[in-house]
Order: C-alpha cells, then sequence, then structure tokens
C-alpha cells in the first residue's frame, strides 16, 4: 500500500475492494465499488426496471453521498456466502450446558459469514452457585464469555476481517464485579467489547447512597453499596476503557420498536388482565401499566423499573392450566418454574418457556406465607373465607355456604379428621368478625 494516498483510500482497499483470490483488485475504483453495490442492492427488483434502480443507487452513492454500512460495502455483489448485517444482537442465551453451546454454534456460523455478535450473559448462574443435576458448582458467566473469545480470535471472518463481540450484563447480577475487573487482565476478552446494563433503579440507590442487592433467579446473593459498585465501573473505564454503560431502562422507554421488542432483555409476555401480586395487594397488569410497583417473589418485595409493565403489541396467547385450578395466558417464549426432581428433602428446579411444557409437569407456584401484608379494604379473616368458599363452597345468589365433614368422636375424645375441626374454628372466628344475621349461630 502506498503510504503516500489518503487514508480513507488506504481502508477502502484493506477492508471493502473487491480482490480475487490472490489479492488483485477486481474494483479498480471507488466508483467500481459503488457500481457493484449498486447492482446487487438492484438485484431483487423487477427486471423491467431494475436498471432504473441500480442507477437511482449509484447516484446516491456517488460523492459519497450516502455511506452503506461496511458489511454491505464489503459483500454486495462478490458473489460470497457472507451476511450484509453488520451486527447481531443473538437471542437469550439458556441456563444449561446444551443451549450455551448450541448459541456458540450459532455465534461461530454467524461470525464466520462476516456478523459481529452481541449477548446479554446476565442469564447465566453466577460462579459457584449450585448446579444441581450434577451436583456441581457453576463456573460462572465469564468462563463462558472465555470460550466465546476463543473461538472469535479462531475464526477468520468473512473478508478478512477479525469478528468483533459484544457481551453486557446487568448491574444486578452477583458477577457482576468481575466482570467489570475483567479487562484489566491485559490477556483476557480481548474479542469483546464490554457494557454494564445499567438501570434506573440503580442509579436511585446511587444517588441514595443506599445498598444494591446482586442476585439470580430471585435469590439475594451479595448486598453492596451502590456508590461503591457506580464508582468501580467509572474507575475501569477511566483507566482501561472497559466497561461501558448501557442505560437499558432509558433506552427501552425511547425505543420507538418498544410495542414490539425489548432491547437486550429476555421479553416474556403477559395479557393485561394477568394478576401480580405486589406489596400493596394483588394488582392487574393493566393497572401497572407505566407505573413503578413492587412484586412479592416468594414473599420478599422486588422494585419493577420505573415504566412497569409496558405494551409490546401482538403475539399469540396459550392458556397454562393446573390441576388445582390456576390459569394464567401468557406467550410460549414465558420462563415457568418447573420441578425437576422431588424428595421429601428437597425440590430440584429449572425454567422452561410456556412452549415447551407438557402434561404433568409441575409449576412452582410462590409461597408469600412469609409476606407481611397490606393495608387494603380487606384483611386475614375475608381472605380465609374467600379462599374456602373458592377452594369448596356453594355460593349462590341469596347466600355461600361452608360444610365440613368432621367426622365422628373416637375413644380419648379425639376427631378421625382433626385436621378439618380446625378448619372449622379458624373459619368460624372468621366469620364472627364480619357482619351476620342476628341468628347466626355458626356451623
Amino acid at each position: 500500500m502506498d503510504a503516500s494516498l489518503p487514508l480513507s483510500h488506504q481502508i477502502w482497499d484493506m477492508k471493502y475492494r473487491l480482490k480475487d483470490v490472490e489479492g488483485t483488485p477486481v474494483d479498480k475504483a471507488i466508483e467500481d465499488t459503488w457500481r457493484r453495490v449498486a447492482g446487487s442492492l438492484a438485484s431483487v427488483e423487477d427486471e423491467a426496471c431494475r436498471a432504473d434502480h441500480e442507477q437511482a443507487f449509484f447516484d446516491a452513492l456517488s460523492g459519497f453521498k450516502f455511506l452503506p454500512a461496511g458489511r454491505i460495502i464489503a459483500g454486495a455483489g462478490t458473489g460470497r456466502d457472507v451476511t450484509l448485517f453488520n451486527c447481531f444482537v443473538m437471542g437469550t442465551v439458556p441456563d444449561d450446558m446444551g443451549g450455551i453451546f448450541d448459541q456458540l454454534r450459532e455465534a461461530a456460523l454467524t461470525m464466520q459469514r462476516g456478523g459481529g455478535i452481541g449477548y446479554d450473559f446476565s442469564t447465566l448462574r453466577p460462579k459457584g452457585a449450585l448446579v444441581k443435576g450434577v451436583g456441581a458448582d457453576a463456573s460462572g458467566p465469564l468462563s463462558f464469555m472465555d470460550v466465546w473469545d476463543a473461538m472469535c480470535r479462531t475464526i477468520m471472518s468473512a473478508g478478512n476481517r477479525r469478528g468483533a463481540m459484544m457481551a453486557t450484563m446487568r448491574c444486578d447480577h452477583p458477577d457482576i464485579e468481575d466482570f467489570i475487573a475483567a479487562k484489566q487482565d491485559a490477556g483476557r476478552l480481548r474479542m469483546f467489547n464490554m457494557s454494564v446494563l445499567v438501570t434506573d433503579a440503580f442509579i436511585d440507590a446511587v444517588r441514595a447512597d443506599t445498598a444494591w442487592d446482586l442476585q439470580f433467579d430471585g435469590t439475594v446473593m451479595k448486598s453492596v453499596s451502590a456508590r461503591d459498585l457506580w464508582d468501580k465501573i467509572m474507575r475501569a473505564t477511566y483507566a482501561y476503557a472497559e466497561p461501558g454503560v448501557i442505560f437499558i431502562d432509558r433506552i427501552n422507554a425511547r425505543n420507538n420498536l418498544y410495542y414490539c421488542e425489548t432491547i437486550s432483555a429476555t421479553n416474556p409476555c403477559v395479557t393485561a388482565d394477568s394478576w401480580v401480586m405486589t406489596d400493596e395487594g394483588p394488582r392487574q397488569v393493566e393497572d401497572l401499566i407505566g407505573k413503578s410497583f413492587s412484586a412479592l417473589i416468594h414473599g420478599k418485595p422486588w422494585r419493577s423499573a420505573s415504566e412497569g409493565f409496558f405494551r409490546t403489541g401482538s403475539k399469540p396467547v396459550f392458556k397454562l392450566r393446573t390441576q388445582q385450578g390456576q390459569t394464567l395466558r401468557l406467550t410460549e417464549d414465558h420462563p415457568v418454574r418447573v420441578v425437576t426432581r422431588k424428595t421429601r428433602y428437597v425440590i430440584e428446579q429449572e425454567w422452561r418457556q410456556a412452549g415447551s411444557l407438557i402434561e404433568g409437569d409441575e409449576i412452582v407456584l410462590h409461597d408469600h406465607r412469609d409476606a407481611t401484608g397490606w393495608d387494603g379494604r380487606y384483611g386475614e379473616d375475608e381472605g380465609y373465607l374467600m379462599g374456602l368458599l373458592m377452594g369448596d363452597g356453594t355460593i349462590r345468589k341469596d347466600k355461600t355456604i361452608l360444610s365440613a365433614w368432621p367426622g365422628k368422636a373416637v375413644v380419648g375424645g379425639e376427631w378421625e379428621r382433626p385436621g378439618v375441626t380446625g378448619v372449622m374454628v379458624r373459619a368460624e372466628e372468621a366469620a364472627r368478625t364480619l357482619p351476620h344475621r342476628s341468628d347466626f349461630a355458626g356451623w
């Protein structure tokens, strides 16, 4: 390459100019590159107007009035089996070995054809977490990022350009501190650009200088100072230019495709009439759209992002129904907690997409018995009676009826079914706290 040529000419020659297998230029000048790209773009048009479209594309490219993405300039009209898209944000990485390496294979094939790739590794369980199926500890998302990094170094992307990758991790992932410090090792993750997914809730915690929970799958692994964590990100960015930050809540709030996608996040959907348990009691999704709220997960409150639920458009909806009568309408990609193994001592679980559930799968429901309750019109007594009525009562227009069969008394004064009598006592206690007719006499 003649060093006296302008830098732009050198870059065109190295990265975008079409050459044959021996390195001899096919594009003699930049105008040949424009003509090649214009001809390729026009090739899908009707034959009668193809020439006009090609000339229109060429005129737009001439003089650099319009400059397509690099993969288009390098690949269009070359006859090579390459992609014309620069970057791909790949699908969710499943938290299991088979799914992880399926994603690795997809990434390798994408990069082989010239595409850059990006992944959110927040879905992988943290280092040291138990992998119950094999009785081992998880190696953590960064160890799998090392595998991706090695793959990327090995593959020469189309057009003699090595691949590039983007990795993100949520600011509340238990391994986020290791993620922040990863590139301080000069030889590690060289093929990645890395960014922390920063939420509005985290920024609020930084401003308030409060504790920040690092959690996975609803379980808090560690609490740190939000401000200290933010300082670690800033120091690493200043000293090593990594990681960057992505204000993920702000991006999604301003995304003009908000109705059909969520950026860098799993987007399972439920219908607007679905019920959600919050720290203020059960609420329907339609009442939580655009509002921040605290959802109860196994009795503990977890704050949502500032926009709460948001509309995503139309998708096919399925109904999940249990033998006990619970129902939920959701999309097929919605993760559902399923029991994989159960003994008297342990219940092992995993996430599965709703569309892959089969009849007989055991679904894990939330256990809210440790919840402190909420202020509202009704209390525990009304809830206890409503549960009995819905479960085994008779509801008529003019009355509701509860029936019980405690069995017969036996020697020693005990009943055959003592549990039933306990329910009867509790139900009557609840009923007597409520307004009732003057002739009410209990059971």
